[in-house]
């Protein structure tokens, strides 16, 4: 059989939610996979890391990224071609070529959400490597709900294949194991993380992601998340899939070996999915030699003796889904929490030395001026035990309606605003990204 060549393009788009300081761990899990196939040449091409670098990095070039926020002006350039557009792509390119290879795989996702404006970069590079290299096969990878591939693949003829998140399907459909344009469909979104190979970073340029001058890995405990939250993209809703403790524990120590990086973000959706199990997997990490440290996502609802166990394994920073202040809707969105859970989760997390880091989403539907009012009163209550905190606006993270992608659509894009960042920057509660909270002397191991 003879060799199969692959590029994996990081593209770039404007700096939002989700778009963390550290290198991408479903790219880590892809390259290990795919080189468990005999024959198999990976490069990776990373537009990503120079806005992780700096913010300004394509404007002082030129660049202005935010073309790819219009959707419709993109979607045109498939109809006519768009001569700004074209010139943004030959820039960010610069001289990147795509001949040679048989399959070009767009990452589209950040974490585990999807991203509109990764998705709109990406099928506008691949238009300029289609017209480069007809032969080439073009996969889209990443977190995106069923309805949208199907639809974004009917849209976008170019997409050779889209792979809804699961990275052995990758391996599987470039191997002729799996066909079809998408690859979505609930039955096949179980996933076996027992069955992954140590995520393999050695392609990315790990200089470029340090912080502080440490590394800060990202690594997946879970895959999944219990909560049904409404305005979540996330596509393994509803089904959860664990990682044997043993293995991640030992996951862990090789990956800090190997890389000399004790720091890790977790990237599980919710940490709070199975308590017994994330208690075996405390106590097998606290008694290592080799100390960790680490943040991660969960759900305020955690009990104080969950909170002492998450501790004494190294937890440093736990970033809290609060979302809102108002009781109507937590319950609106099915969060699974209430004010008081809220309140009692974040006093205890900080008088036991855990960062606080909280979320909250402005302008979700249903959301009134007095949802709002209530909610910038609750941050004022629980001011003391929150060190930084982050206001994300309703649809910045790819939620958007299928009919966007119809190419006659009229719909005018939501006027939106932030709508807590006086009070936050009143009571000093600026976001801090994480990775450079990690990385920072504050939590020297």
């Amino acid at each position: 059989m003879r060799n199969t060549n692959i590029m994996i393009v990081l593209p770039p788009a404007p700096k939002g939610p989700g778009m963390v300081k550290s290198p991408p761990l479903d790219i880590a899990n892809l390259t290990a996979i795919l080189k468990l196939e005999p024959g198999t040449n990976i490069s990776i091409t990373d537009f990503r890391k120079n806005i992780i670098k700096s913010d300004s990095f394509y404007e002082e070039r030129g660049i202005d990224l935010a073309i790819f926020k219009d959707f419709k002006r993109c979607l045109r350039h498939f109809l006519a071609e768009d001569a700004g557009i074209s010139r943004t792509v030959n820039r960010i390119l610069d001289g990147t070529k795509f001949g040679g290879f048989d399959h070009l795989i767009f990452s589209v996702s950040v974490l585990e959400q999807f991203s509109l404006p990764l998705l709109l970069s990406s099928v506008c590079m691949a238009k300029q490597a289609k017209k480069e290299s007809p032969g080439t096969k073009v996969i889209f990878f990443g977190n995106c709900p069923d309805a949208h591939i199907k639809k974004i693949t009917k849209v976008f003829k170019l997409i050779d294949a889209f792979i809804g998140g699961n990275e052995f399907h990758v391996a599987d459909y470039i191997r002729g194991r799996r066909e079809g344009k998408a690859v979505p469909s609930q039955k096949t979104k179980s996933v076996d993380l027992d069955a992954f190979p140590l995520a393999d970073f050695s392609l990315l340029d790990l200089e470029g992601y340090r912080s502080n001058g440490r590394l800060v890995l990202p690594y997946e405990l879970s895959r999944g998340c219990n909560n049904r939250c409404f305005f979540c993209y996330y596509i393994y809703k509803g089904m959860i899939n664990l990682k044997d403790p043993p293995k991640a524990v030992a996951d862990l120590i090789m990956l800090s070996r190997e890389y000399g990086a004790d720091r890790f973000h977790f990237t599980d959706a919710n940490i709070n999915l199975d308590l017994d199990w994330f208690m075996r997997f405390c106590d097998l990490l606290a008694q290592q030699p080799e100390q960790v440290r680490w943040c991660a996502l969960a759900t305020p609802n955690m009990s104080r003796s969950m909170l002492d166990k998450l501790k004494a394994a190294g937890c440093v920073q736990l970033r809290w889904g609060v979302e809102t202040g108002s009781e109507r809707m937590l319950k609106k969105i099915n969060k699974g929490t209430t004010r008081g859970s809220i309140k009692d989760t974040l006093a205890y997390a900080h008088s036991i030395g855990i960062n606080n880091y909280i979320t909250l989403i402005s302008g979700l539907p249903g959301e009134s001026e007095s949802d709002i009012e209530e909610t910038r009163a609750f941050i004022g209550e629980i001011a003391p035990y929150v060190d930084s905190a982050q206001e994300c606006i309703y649809g910045e993270l790819g939620h958007f309606p299928l009919a966007v992608l119809e190419p006659g659509n009229k719909m005018k894009p939501r006027q939106r605003q932030l709508r807590y960042k006086d009070v936050l920057n009143r009571l000093n509660m600026e976001r801090v990204d994480i990775i450079d909270f990690l990385s920072s002397e504050k939590v020297h191991a």
